[in-house]
């Protein structure tokens, strides 16, 4: 699905200083998928590829995000192909990164375990900033109601990881949606809802970074 664009003249206010957001995650999850969405943020004409080749190297994008508050810069590193290959090369990538986007599959449970073996990485490297865990392909989910079974409990992550600034999002990078759970006020009970945006992820980590809301233009 397009991401809608728009005719009006974009906000050239820039929201600060250029943020380093890292790509985490098991091979073949979708790393490298979101790396390319994420390259080519503005072009209405972006399509999945569903041909898989496992990035050799890491690699590194800066990219310019225009949001309702302004434009951002954002550097994005994608850590796909390095996954079994030592912590060293994977922590110099990691030293100074502002935030990090953790991905799993929501069809692979190995790949959730995982999970707290990246937070030790991470607390070990750059503790204490923002993570967006990112539960990848719910289109596969039969039915939304699937949801429960697969999305994190965010006070469990919380305690994992040491800190308050981590929230889990179920997603579809390849039909560009997310889903989104609200609770009940009065019942409890939990409805669910499929969205455009598979990048709701990273507006929340550059909500936290900008200490402001933010919303992708």
């Amino acid at each position: 699905m397009k991401r809608k664009q728009t005719d009006t003249i974009k906000n050239t206010t820039s929201l600060g200083e250029s943020k380093k957001i890292v790509l985490l995650g098991d091979g073949g999850i979708g790393k490298t998928t979101m790396f390319e969405k994420l390259r080519h943020i503005k072009d209405d004409e972006y399509r999945f590829n569903k041909s898989y080749n496992a990035t050799d190297n890491f690699d590194f994008d800066r990219i310019k995000i225009q949001t309702d508050s302004g434009y951002a810069m954002i550097d994005i590193w994608d850590t796909a192909g390095q996954e079994n290959r030592g912590g060293k090369l994977r922590d110099a990538y990691l030293k100074g990164a502002d935030a990090i986007l953790l991905l799993y599959d929501i069809s692979k449970s190995e790949t959730v375990k995982n999970i707290p073996k990246w937070f030790q990485q991470i607390n070990q490297v750059a503790p204490k900033i923002p993570v967006a865990v990112i539960g990848n392909k719910a289109d596969l989910l039969s039915e939304l109601q699937q949801c429960e079974c697969v999305k994190l409990r965010e006070c469990n992550l919380q305690r994992d990881l040491g800190h308050s600034k981590v929230k889990n999002f179920l997603v579809s990078i390849k039909e560009d949606t997310h889903i989104e759970s609200t609770t009940s006020y009065w019942s409890g009970s939990v409805t669910h809802t499929e969205k455009t945006n598979c990048l709701i992820g990273l507006e929340y980590l550059m909500s936290q970074l900008y200490d402001k809301p933010v919303k992708l233009a």
